[in-house]
């Protein structure tokens, strides 16, 4: 940023500020399928739905369509001209580090949204271990959303 900030050129111009080496989801996937094997033991399976499906299992669909669908890659050539590229790292070791910190069996997540967890285990046929799901309440929640049409538990709501 210090580069581009009073740079006369810079005035008006949009950049994006990325790292010098750009990253698919599609090799972010590959990554998180790796290093949970080489932790666990075990290669996770993936079941992809499609954007309609998953679009039903989420809170906040315009995040999703407008922020996350698109399998793109940033340019950073025109920042590229005011900072020196080369002093960024490559996103993909620090993010397998960060994976395998998270994979550890002692290490504590935030919460898990249980509601899009149940609806996409159901639209794929997966299912959560109740052992990970912490408190009767939220394992009913969860068994709720994953057995019983959201349309059901929204009318049993409002009994």
């Amino acid at each position: 940023m210090a580069g581009v900030i009073g740079n006369a050129e810079a005035l008006g111009e949009d950049y994006n500020l990325t790292g010098g080496h750009a990253v698919t989801w599609r090799e972010v996937l590959s990554l998180y399928l790796d290093e949970t094997e080489a932790v666990r033991g075990r290669r996770p399976e993936i079941s992809l739905l499609s954007l309609e499906a998953f679009c039903k299992t989420c809170k906040n669909v315009p995040q999703v369509i407008y922020d996350r669908v698109y399998n793109r890659r940033f340019d950073p050539r025109k920042i590229a001209a005011n900072f020196d590229m080369s002093t960024l790292q490559d996103p993909l070791p620090a993010l397998a580090g960060r994976l395998r910190s998270q994979l550890d069996p002692d290490a504590r997540f935030g919460t898990v949204e249980w509601r899009g967890e149940a609806l996409r285990d159901r639209a794929t046929g997966a299912h959560a271990r109740l052992g990970e799901i912490h408190g009767l309440k939220t394992k009913l929640y969860y068994l709720g959303y994953r057995h019983i049409s959201p349309g059901a538990i929204k009318r049993m709501r409002q009994l």
